[in-house]
């Protein structure tokens, strides 16, 4: 901010001051200073050297939203479907005639202070041999939902909430 000579606004701006305050309104320079005409303070003076970031409307509310993101913002992951058919004599023992499906998800939003991770698998097997007993192989489900939080500098927590449907086979 030591470089600029001279500043003149028309439209309100955000300046960001070294001590964590924003002040908004048109900026001007005077004696080495920039002076920002706000609605509520009048006129609030701070020299170049306490002046962190100046910004304009749009930038100031792209900058809220990239530290404050929504819950459904800024999530990445991906997901995996997977079938088999299985008729005959396979490379495993014995007869079958079998039919898989899985499914699987993952998906996680970091934050500034968090991580929010879900995840979930489920796998459905069956043997339609007539006498196949049982038919159904398979079917599991999972899940779960960890979350990281840095509660400070020095310490995180971590919260996981797995959840887990096995189906036994029965023989």
């Amino acid at each position: 901010m030591a470089a600029i000579q001279e500043l003149k606004s028309d439209q309100p701006l955000h300046v960001g001051l070294k001590n964590g305050e924003t002040v908004v309104g048109p900026v001007t320079t005077s004696d080495g200073k920039l002076e920002v005409s706000t609605k509520a303070a009048g006129n609030v003076e701070a020299t170049k050297e306490n002046v962190v970031v100046i910004r304009d409307h749009a930038e100031q509310l792209a900058h809220d939203k990239a530290q404050h993101p929504g819950l459904l913002n800024g999530w990445s992951g991906g997901i995996n479907i997977g079938f088999g058919l299985t008729i005959g004599f396979g490379l495993t023992r014995g007869n079958s005639e079998g039919k898989n499906l899985a499914l699987a998800f993952t998906s996680t939003r970091k934050g500034l202070h968090d991580k929010l991770s879900l995840y979930a698998a489920s796998v459905y097997a069956t043997n339609d041999l007539p006498t196949a007993s049982p038919h159904v192989t398979s079917n599991t489900n999972q899940g779960g939902a960890p979350v990281r939080s840095r509660t400070s500098h020095r310490a995180c927590s971590v919260s996981s909430t797995p959840i887990s449907s096995p189906t036994p086979c029965r023989t």
